[in-house]
């Protein structure tokens, strides 16, 4: 029994060296390709020949065939796997003129299979290859779940799918809630699939490049809750392989700023307000953005608030809504517009009144007055009402004013713009009185005298009034000239008392002189 076990074991041991002879007879078989770019000849015939190719890193493999066949198959494998589903072809090629054909292939660090057959004689063929690595540094295996690479935070990671790598996982943690994004570049055209810890998916976008010379880019940003995260980048089916980059940007917001805290505007404005993420390279968010008054001020989802025409005050709050319950706020005063229509409401020789147009909401005004001492404009007076009586002025001079309007907000005047300035003048001086020198009877009528009142010229006037009264009455208005005389009627059967008034028009303005002593006439 023992001499018969020990001849089984032997047979045994030799059919084992039977069967690995068998397989290093077709490794053997397979032609040895190096990288250095130089032809290796064969022959080809209606069975495969097999080129071995090492590739010792990831990259590009250039495959060049010299074919002198009229149609030439062949095909790459990698661990017994085509990469191809259907052999590829060379046509027209022949002995007379050999058809040369460049391939390139992406493919991951490893060992390759290269075929070549034909149908029908043997025939020569030559074939070189070249390599060109690449600088990735993704971890492989990265091809599942289970072996997914963790992605480091604000690094950039240099991926490469080849031919026979359809998908790369990466796994990402975060340790707060907050909102995260993936910068991806590429000359692919790619999925983006992102997945929570139990392999969910959450997120699914594409990426597609349409350019040889200029990459496509895409930021993806996702709102997220501390825990494990996966990402999976993957080829169209059919497209080809290559490189791409990734960058997990993990900077957590801890803080959110505006470019104001408090601002002021005009009603009917609108201001940009900016956010800044704290620290710096956070990821900006999605942003609510209210108002606390949305009758006085209104805002957009930009940030972009706008007033209304109402005075007062109102807060725009922005807040984060990815859970990581960050605001801001910026306190908003509408203030009052540039006062208008600046003007005189009354002027004597020694003050002015000013008003201007009202602006509804305003707490009050604030007048100013130019001193030409100080060559510049300066406060006289801050009141409530939309009038003021500038005093102890000189007669027939020229002042200048501003007016400015203003809110109070806790207890502070908050002004708007001041308005234009304005010129305006005091009235010009009282003249003394004239004398009346004559009063002449020019026609008579059955019911009027027609009457020449002449008078003394005053020094200054630029023009008189003539006043008169029946008895009993009152004296009124009965012309102004610019001469020393006027012609009147009078009714006959009465006596008239006449008196004259030198006037002194400038600006505008005019100020009556004294009366003159009267002179009485008799129509009877």
């Amino acid at each position: 029994m023992k001499a018969f076990s020990k001849k089984i074991s032997v047979t045994i041991a030799l059919l084992v060296c039977l069967v690995c002879m068998m397989s290093m007879t077709v490794y053997a078989a397979e032609i040895p390709l190096p990288l250095d770019d130089t032809y290796v000849e064969g022959t080809v015939s209606d069975e495969e020949l097999l080129y071995n190719i090492v590739l010792p890193s990831d990259g590009y493999l250039s495959l060049t065939v010299e074919s002198t066949v009229f149609s030439l198959d062949w095909n790459m494998y990698a661990n017994g796997q085509k990469l191809y589903n259907d052999d590829r072809h060379i046509f027209d090629g022949s002995v007379e003129e050999p058809k040369t054909e460049t391939m390139k292939l992406a493919l991951k660090a490893g060992t390759y299979t290269f075929t070549v057959r034909k149908e029908d004689k043997e025939s020569p063929i030559k074939v070189k290859a070249s390599f060109e690595a690449v600088a990735s540094n993704d971890a492989e295996p990265n091809d599942s779940f289970a072996t997914a690479m963790t992605l480091p935070g604000n690094q950039q990671v240099n991926g490469f799918l080849g031919m026979n790598d359809e998908f790369d996982y990466y796994k990402v943690t975060v340790s707060g809630a907050g909102t995260f994004s993936f910068d991806i570049s590429t000359f692919l055209s790619l999925y983006v699939d992102v997945f929570d810890a139990n392999q969910k998916g959450i997120k699914e976008s594409t990426i597609t490049c349409y350019s040889d010379t200029v990459a496509a880019e895409r930021t993806t940003e996702l709102a997220l809750k501390a825990g494990t995260y996966y990402i999976r980048i993957g080829r169209y089916s059919g497209s080809g392989a290559g490189t791409y980059t990734i960058k997990f940007n993990d900077t957590v917001a801890t803080g959110i700023q505006l470019n104001k805290t408090y601002l002021e505007i005009e009603p009917n404005e609108i201001y940009q307000l900016e956010v800044n993420m704290l620290p710096a390279g956070a990821v900006t968010p999605e942003l609510e953005w209210s108002s606390s008054n949305t009758d006085l001020l209104g805002v957009y989802d930009d940030g972009r608030v706008r007033s209304y025409f109402e005075l007062g005050v109102a807060t725009i709050t922005v807040k984060t809504t990815d859970g990581s319950n960050l605001s801001a706020t910026c306190k908003v005063v509408i203030k009052p517009e540039k006062v208008s229509y600046v003007r005189a409401k009354d002027e004597t020789m020694k003050s002015i009144t000013l008003t201007w147009e009202e602006q509804e909401g305003a707490d009050g005004y604030r007048i100013f007055q130019y001193d030409a001492k100080k060559k510049a404009y300066v406060k006289i007076k801050d009141t409530s009402k939309r009038y003021y009586k500038v005093s102890k002025l000189k007669t027939e001079k020229s002042y200048r004013f501003k007016v400015q309007a203003y809110v109070k907000v806790d207890g502070k005047k908050i002004f708007g713009k001041q308005s234009s300035a304005k010129t305006l003048y005091t009235a010009p001086k009282k003249l003394g009185a004239t004398k009346i020198l004559s009063i002449k009877r020019n026609k008579r009528t059955s019911t009027v005298d027609y009457i020449t009142v002449k008078w003394k010229k005053v020094k200054g006037a630029t023009g008189y009034q003539v006043y008169g009264k029946e008895p009993g009455g009152s004296y009124e208005l009965l012309g102004t000239v610019k001469e020393t005389r006027i012609l009147l009627e009078a009714g006959r059967g009465y006596t008239y008392s006449i008196k004259v008034a030198p006037i002194r028009t400038k600006h505008n303005i005019t100020t009556i002189g004294k009366m003159s002593k009267p002179k009485k006439y008799s129509s009877k």
